[in-house]
């Protein structure tokens, strides 16, 4: 018993200090966290309603894309460390940028939770729960506006 309550003391140690560390992105990811496994349970059991059975292949697959999602997370937070530390003025068109706070993985970190509802969504519909038409629209329409957003910084004469 004495070993759990040391593990537990441990995990719990280490995700308060990620917790405060990544601030107000510790909140996306954990979002995202949820979505995964929210994701996964849906389209197990979507394909399960659909008569298709649940299959360890589309299982698997499913999970290493999600695992890919976390690697994404990571790369990004790397970026972003080395925006706050090496780089922190940019200059983009006439405006000079001050990077003090993480710009890159929150923005992909929105996007994939938006990826993620979209899915929960869409595997309730294929469930047969009636989902309104407008909310896949809704939130396609927002993950297109972070879309746009990247877009913009992307596209600057200055980042070439």
């Amino acid at each position: 018993m004495d070993k759990i309550k040391t593990y537990a003391v441990f995990v719990c140690g280490i995700f308060g200090v990620m917790w405060g560390r990544l601030g107000a992105l510790a909140w996306l990811i954990l979002a995202l966290l949820i979505f995964n496994v929210a994701d996964w349970i849906t389209g197990s059991a979507a394909s399960a309603v659909e008569g298709k059975g649940i299959s360890s292949d589309a299982g698997r697959r499913g999970i290493v894309k999600k695992v890919g999602y976390w690697i994404e997370i990571g790369v990004c937070l790397v970026v972003d460390m080395l925006l706050v530390y090496a780089l922190p003025e940019l200059s983009i068109g006439a405006t000079v940028v001050t990077f003090t706070h993480p710009i890159v993985a929150p923005m992909v970190a929105v996007w994939l939770d938006l990826n993620e509802i979209l899915s929960v969504i869409e595997n309730l519909g294929r469930m047969g729960a009636p989902v309104p038409e407008w909310l896949s629209k809704f939130i396609t329409v927002l993950k297109n506006k972070v879309d746009v957003a990247g877009e913009k910084i992307s596209e600057d004469e200055d980042l070439k």
